[in-house]
């Protein structure tokens, strides 16, 4: 038992090392030995009434704004939902 959640626990502490993702940001480390650097991505996909945007990947949070804002990126699906999305994450910011 107590080698099962050894296991479980050092899996766990590896894979939440190389990446967290919350709400749709995600930082990851990347490189070798003491040369890591952090990068950023934010992704996002929205499904509505079966027409689907696909998984939308973004550098920053302004490529994301403007990739949320852009209907040919979104496939023209689910513009309510992506719409709703611009309005809470990206303040100050025209549609």
């Amino acid at each position: 038992m107590k080698l099962i959640k050894l296991i479980f626990v050092t899996s766990f502490l590896a894979l939440s090392a190389c990446s967290i993702e919350a709400g749709g940001k995600k930082i990851a480390e990347v490189g070798g030995g003491g040369d890591n650097k952090k990068t950023e991505s934010y992704s996002y996909q929205y499904v509505e009434n079966g027409c689907d945007t696909g998984k939308i990947t973004a550098g920053s949070q302004q490529e994301r704004c403007d990739k949320l804002r852009d209907d040919a990126s979104n496939q023209y699906c689910a513009r309510s939902m992506h719409f709703e999305a611009f309005k809470a994450e990206c303040p100050g910011q025209k549609w």
